[in-house]
């Protein structure tokens, strides 16, 4: 025989590995493809956020969140004797940049900073649990990380701001 065994060996394990290998490979595209899509919308939030793009926040955010501000914006109201606006008004306003979210916005980025998580944070790593995500951040001046929570709505990636800051 002109090859020896050794040969063979090589060869068979040389061919199971290469047919497995596209396999491995594809997983980890899809998995990467699926970090990806968690780390760039949770960008483009802060970044739009950063930029004062409310409506472009608004349509990145998780159902949670949203609910929460409206619920918030409109016990506020109530509490300052605005009746004209029901939730259904303040969702709307917010969907188009109106004043009721131009006024809230405002107010939350005179507590919270999204350069804080874009330049001053280093995203270590997403990790996921079905159509949940977290990214974990490490702010420069922290001792331990924060998880961003992010959650698959309609098969998108959505931020959970208040989830993961409050208000």
């Amino acid at each position: 025989m002109f090859f020896g065994k050794k040969f063979l060996y090589i060869l068979v394990l040389f061919l199971a590995l290469f047919l497995t290998f596209p396999r491995f490979a594809s997983a980890d595209y899809a998995q990467r493809e699926k970090e990806d899509a968690v780390l760039n919308n949770a960008d483009e939030c802060f970044k739009a956020m950063q930029n004062e793009d409310f409506t472009k926040v608004w349509s990145l955010l998780s159902s949670k969140s949203k609910s929460q501000i409206i619920d918030s914006v409109y016990k506020n109201l109530l509490k300052a004797n605005i009746t004209t606006y029901t939730k259904k008004d303040i969702e709307q306003d917010f969907s188009v940049g109106g004043p009721i979210s131009k006024s809230f916005w405002s107010g939350y980025l005179k507590n919270f900073s999204p350069k804080m998580v874009l330049d001053e944070s280093v995203w270590e790593k997403v990790e996921f649990d079905g159509d949940k995500a977290k990214i974990v951040i490490k702010y420069k001046k922290a001792t331990v990380p924060f998880d961003l929570k992010m959650y698959k709505e309609n098969n998108e990636w959505k931020v959970g701001l208040i989830e993961t800051f409050g208000m």
